[in-house]
């Protein structure tokens, strides 16, 4: 794992390359967001009718991947809601755990929490195809469940704090002087 880290670069550091082009160079980013698109869904193509490299060269498999991730970027960073409401909803929490969801996907949940469930469950007699099924939307669950829990009492904390501690964009020396009550005062 660690060898297949360390020769690519990392998907999430295309959602920033991503962000600063959209912020810094938005004139760019608009002009070429059907170039892109063009280039998302070949690659989309290539990569499904064309799987031979895929096996010989997986750190760049990784990282096509995430380029063609990318590609599709600047178009969908333009639509801003859907006409569905729920639709709406559902993207909006997929957005707010996605860094959860990034974190935990694969290795905490496939290898470790998975294998756990399933010993559990007992899902040895289950049909091999009804397996797979079960295994999918269990995968999903626990990811989803599993990334909202670390937002919701992990990261909103902490951003919490990091806010209270934020004073006109200088942060605040540690550690924050107790008030009366001998708790930290971030006021000061």
């Amino acid at each position: 794992m660690r060898r297949v880290v360390l020769l690519r670069l990392d998907s999430l550091m295309y959602g920033v390359i991503a962000a600063w082009l959209s912020f810094r160079r938005p004139g760019f980013w608009n002009k070429f967001k059907y170039a892109f698109l063009f280039m998302g869904i070949a690659f989309l193509v290539l990569f499904y009718y064309n799987s031979v490299w895929q096996n010989a060269f997986p750190p760049l498999y990784f990282n096509a991947e995430s380029i063609t991730a990318f590609c599709f970027l600047p178009l969908l960073s333009t639509y801003k809601t859907t006409k569905s409401r729920l639709l709406d909803a559902f993207l909006i929490f997929i957005s707010v755990i996605s860094y959860s969801m990034y974190l935990l996907n694969l290795s905490p949940v496939q290898l470790h929490i998975l294998p756990v469930l399933n010993n559990f469950l007992d899902r040895r007699h289950a049909s091999l195809e009804g397996n797979y099924i079960a295994q999918y939307l269990l995968y999903w669950c626990v990811t989803i469940v599993g990334s909202w829990l670390i937002c919701q009492y992990y990261e909103h904390p902490i951003t919490n704090l990091r806010d209270k501690i934020k004073v006109s964009g200088r942060v605040r020396s540690w550690p924050a002087q107790p008030d009366k009550a001998g708790n930290p005062d971030f006021s000061k």
